[in-house]
């Protein structure tokens, strides 16, 4: 028995669903691919901020203790060189944690206890450093 050739219409109805098959694998291919160039920006993002993470948490006990050193120094050149230092941290996402910190209720996330035992914070011994947010060196309290 011979095989029947399908009609006009059947040809046309089978071709249009073969043509929304193929536009809609199209948008799920385009979405992932959207989504594979975005998750790669995000980990780029991270691993640049890992990478400066790991400069500054080696680089701002020294720039503190080039600070107080300064301010007994009180010399106007150096005294501005390391305000520019700090101005440019700041810039790129460093935030000073401790200056604010007496009389607050106590936050382990941002705060190590050196002394006492309590809920409060006393006393600032050295002030913190977070960048956007992710603590670098918790700030040491002394509580009460």
């Amino acid at each position: 028995m011979p095989k029947k050739t399908p009609s006009l219409e059947e040809q046309i109805l089978d071709l249009t669903t073969k043509l929304k098959e193929a536009q809609e694998a199209q948008r799920r291919s385009l979405a992932d691919y959207q989504n594979l160039v975005r998750r790669q920006s995000e980990e780029m993002s991270r691993f640049i901020q890992l990478a400066n993470q790991d400069l500054l948490i080696a680089l701002l006990p020294a720039l503190q203790n080039l600070s107080v050193a300064s301010q007994a120094l009180n010399d106007q050149g150096l005294n501005l060189v390391i305000a520019q230092f700090w101005t440019a941290l700041k810039e790129q996402g460093v935030e000073e944690l401790g200056s604010n910190l007496v009389d607050q209720p106590f936050d382990d996330t941002k705060m190590e206890a050196v002394d006492g035992a309590g809920e409060t914070v006393e006393r600032v011994l050295t002030v913190g450093f977070a960048l956007n947010g992710h603590v670098l060196l918790p700030a040491k309290v002394v509580v009460k």
